[in-house]
């Protein structure tokens, strides 16, 4: 199975047509740093907020959160959400990351 996700978090000026094509050309999720992006995308794009180490006060209607963050407190908010994907940032640069 094969997935593409676009990421819209770097985006300025034409980010609403952006992803007016990505939803036509049938991408299977959006990536946003701001629940506000995500908001409005229809059902069958995934929601994936990834706001950095802290978790969001609104997590809008992110269906996938990716945070910078201890396993433990990432299996807190899962618990806290279930009806939300957490998921753990980590990024890998060299081979003891790896």
């Amino acid at each position: 199975m094969k997935l593409c996700w676009l990421d819209i978090r770097s985006l300025n000026g034409a980010k609403e047509a952006i992803v007016e094509e990505a939803i036509h050309q049938r991408v299977d999720g959006i990536v946003a740093s701001d629940a506000a992006d995500l908001s409005g995308l229809p059902p069958t794009i995934k929601k994936v907020l990834l706001p950095g180490r802290a978790m969001p006060e609104d997590i809008g209607g992110a269906d996938i959160v990716v945070l910078d963050a201890p396993r433990s407190e990432i299996a807190e908010l899962a618990r806290m959400h279930p009806d939300v994907e957490f998921g753990r940032f980590v990024e890998i640069v060299d081979a003891e990351t790896l």
